[in-house]
């Protein structure tokens, strides 16, 4: 990502934050919850259902379109997600030479916190870390070796 930056750029994307509210999280089918497909001009409704397993921090979502006043099948997405604690997110872009530069709890500029859903983030690339120019020890002298006689 870095080698696609311009100099002192910075990049921003969000995760997921892991869910506390247990295993698993539904939402049913209501009125609002319609699309439009613009391709289709279909009326669809959709609703959603969440496993969460808290070991690996993957949820498996799975979107179900329904036609909306027509006879027809319900289709179904299925998408896996990768959660991320705000200290493993760190971690990962330092140990990926990035630093991270502002961290929201949303896209509004909310600040993170125990309710946030979301982290949005901005990062750069870390300033490479100058090293001291190494020096060799000298060399130890050899003793030169006894003959056993």
């Amino acid at each position: 990502m870095a080698a696609h930056l311009e100099p002192g750029g910075v990049f921003g994307f969000d995760v997921q934050m892991p869910t506390s509210a247990g295993s698993t999280a539904t939402r049913a089918a209501v009125g609002e919850d319609q699309v439009h497909p613009p391709r289709t001009g279909e009326k669809l409704e959709y609703s959603t259902n969440h496993d969460y397993d808290p070991v690996s921090q993957i949820a498996l979502i799975r979107i179900y379109y329904a036609p909306v006043g027509e006879p027809g099948p319900t289709r179904v997405v299925k998408l896996s997600q990768r959660k991320f604690f705000p200290a493993e997110l760190e971690a990962l872009l330092a140990a990926s030479g990035f630093a991270m530069v502002e961290r929201y709890g949303d896209f509004l500029g909310t600040p993170l916190g125990p309710a946030s859903e979301t982290q949005a983030v901005v990062c750069q690339p870390r300033a490479p870390i100058a090293s001291a120019p190494t020096q060799r020890a000298p060399a130890k002298k050899k003793s030169p070796d006894k003959k056993k006689r």
